[in-house]
């Protein structure tokens, strides 16, 4: 092994890092890692259904969408008489934005929004 200082002449000095700097690489390197650990999986799952519960969660927003941006008290269709509207709304509120209002594809939103905002 060639030894680095053979190529640096006596009055070379190598770069020292600040633990600034040290700090900011690995808090954007964790960020990283973390985004592409949280979103791994979309690149195995189909996309044309939504992944896990988001039928459920797709629901939600269209019913919020409906009632023009009311909150339910009962969601349909997933048990007999409705099962009752008891989540913090504000991701079904951008669901409903984005799928209602913005017209963007709801099963893609359903996929892809919770790796991006953290919250499934």
């Amino acid at each position: 092994m060639i030894p680095i200082s053979r190529f640096l002449s006596k009055d070379t000095a190598l770069p020292q890092l600040s633990s600034t700097s040290v700090s900011k690489f690995l808090l954007l390197s964790a960020v990283l890692a973390g985004m592409v650990f949280r979103t791994w999986h979309l690149f195995f799952a189909p996309l044309d259904l939504p992944y896990h519960f988001g039928g459920l969660y797709a629901e939600f927003g269209q019913q919020i969408f409906e009632r023009g941006f009311q909150l339910p008290e009962r969601i349909p269709f997933y048990s007999e008489g409705g099962i009752p509207f008891a989540y913090p709304p504000l991701p079904f509120y951008v669901t409903a934005f984005l799928t209602g209002t913005l017209a963007l594809p709801e099963v893609e939103v359903i996929n892809m929004l919770p790796p991006f905002v953290g919250g499934g």
